[in-house]
């Protein structure tokens, strides 16, 4: 939560800078040269593809595909479980006290972050003007829709040509999540470019996979545009990754290839794990050995 808090400093801050070239657009036509107002507007369109907001980005995407994923698994343990029982009078009492109990914690460490602050800066306590903090430790930030707080990072960056594997891994992940697979295979078309043997690739490209050939009885029973999409995506794939047929053999032969490399390594472990070709223990026995 803290960290997430952090974070959305910075997506902020650019939020601020790209908002603020309206005012002036004007300004620039009055008192500057064609040659300026163009450098500002190309600027403008190249503003998140600067280092300090692709980190953040990538730290952003890295946990808002984590809390999807916890939302998923809660969502499928819920279906098992089925209907909730009834508590009884002295379950609800206990319960209720219990939560009154966690709310006071939160206010006790809230009210503890206010004091240290304070404490390094006795300006802040003088100060009448600035803003109460509800949220210290970032509680609702992790609450909010995953999905929708990571399309939001995200979609600054998708026209932007950039040389990041990781960035694109993530953005891949997230957009499949919404079936978006024309999007991620423009991400794969990209990262085949700068690294077609690098480990992001290879696990966007078996994430991209798994899900493509699990939901390709249902789109191709689509009709009318979705038909027409269907067939530009289907006829793309063939060409550009026809390996994605056989995943498993796929990913086998990355480890072979790729044995040497901790970060290839990693991406097999991932890959084995999202296939379910790996139990448990083979993982660890392969991270121990």
């Amino acid at each position: 939560g803290m960290a997430l808090k952090n974070l959305q400093y910075i997506r902020k801050h650019f939020e601020d800078i790209y908002d603020d070239q309206y005012d002036f657009h004007s300004y620039c036509m009055r008192k500057f040269s064609i040659q300026v107002y163009l450098q500002m507007t190309r600027y403008m369109e190249s503003l998140h593809g600067q280092e300090f907001y692709v980190e953040a980005a990538k730290a952003m995407l890295s946990i808002y595909n984590l809390l999807s994923d916890q939302k998923t698994i809660q969502e499928e343990e819920k279906k098992e479980a089925g209907a909730p029982k009834k508590l009884t009078a002295a379950q609800k009492k206990k319960l209720k006290k219990e939560q009154a109990r966690k709310e006071q914690e939160e206010e006790d460490k809230r009210k503890a972050i206010e004091a240290r602050r304070e404490a390094l800066n006795p300006n802040l306590a003088k100060s009448k003007k600035r803003e109460k903090d509800d949220d210290p430790y970032g509680d609702k930030l992790i609450q909010a829709d995953p999905l929708e707080e990571g399309k939001k990072v995200a979609n600054p960056l998708i026209s932007l040509s950039l040389k990041d594997s990781n960035l694109y891994q993530l953005m891949v992940r997230l957009y499949l999540r919404e079936d978006k697979f024309l999007l991620c295979l423009r991400f794969l078309k990209k990262m085949a470019a700068l690294d077609c043997d690098s480990a992001d690739f290879h696990l966007a490209l078996v994430y991209f996979g798994k899900q493509f050939n699990e939901k390709k009885a249902g789109l191709s029973a689509a009709t009318g545009k979705a038909e027409i999409a269907y067939k530009i995506l289907e006829k793309q794939v063939q060409e550009n990754f026809p390996q994605i047929s056989d995943l498993q053999k796929l990913n086998e032969e990355f480890f072979k290839k790729n044995a040497h490399s901790i970060s290839h390594i990693q991406s097999y472990i991932a890959a084995s794990m999202a296939l379910g070709s790996k139990t448990k223990d083979e993982m660890a026995n392969l991270v121990s050995g």
